[in-house]
């Protein structure tokens, strides 16, 4: 079936398992379940600007879809997680990936491990950061708010 040519149903369903494999692999707090069952799922946004007949051309479709609204559904899903227990969110980027986190994971993250930052350091980074930023840049964020031992 990999090269054959498929049915609007079949291209549909080929579409939205690939698209969310992608998606869990971009955002991995992304419900995948939650979005089949919602009134406007993203799995299904371009699925009619699809110009695919292939099983592995419609996956391609979706993966490069998924890699585009990855960076707003990480947005969306922030802002929910936020919503539910009122705890702000940061989106670090991390090889191709949108992982979420609140300020206790930044600390269990960046401070509970070997060689790990100031808790404060990461408090003040968490406060200062924009929304979303690359996990080593954070990194580097939160030590610069280290102080300067003075020998």
């Amino acid at each position: 079936m990999k090269n054959e040519k498929m049915d609007l149903e079949q291209k549909r369903a080929a579409y939205v398992e690939a698209y969310h494999a992608a998606m869990a692999d971009l955002v991995p707090d992304f419900n995948a379940a939650a979005d089949k069952e919602s009134g406007n799922p993203w799995c299904l946004v371009d699925i009619d600007e699809v110009n695919a007949d292939t099983v592995g051309e419609i996956k391609a479709a979706a993966k490069a879809d998924a890699e585009k609204h990855a960076p707003e559904i990480a947005r969306l899903v922030a802002d929910d997680l936020e919503n539910v227990n009122n705890m702000p969110r940061i989106i670090l980027t991390d090889n191709d990936a949108y992982n979420i986190y609140d300020v206790n994971n930044c600390l269990d993250i960046f401070g509970r491990c070997e060689n790990g930052i100031d808790f404060d350091a990461i408090k003040e980074a968490f406060n200062r950061s924009p929304k979303m930023m690359d996990f080593g840049a954070f990194k580097d964020f939160a030590k610069s708010f280290e102080e300067v031992e003075n020998a």
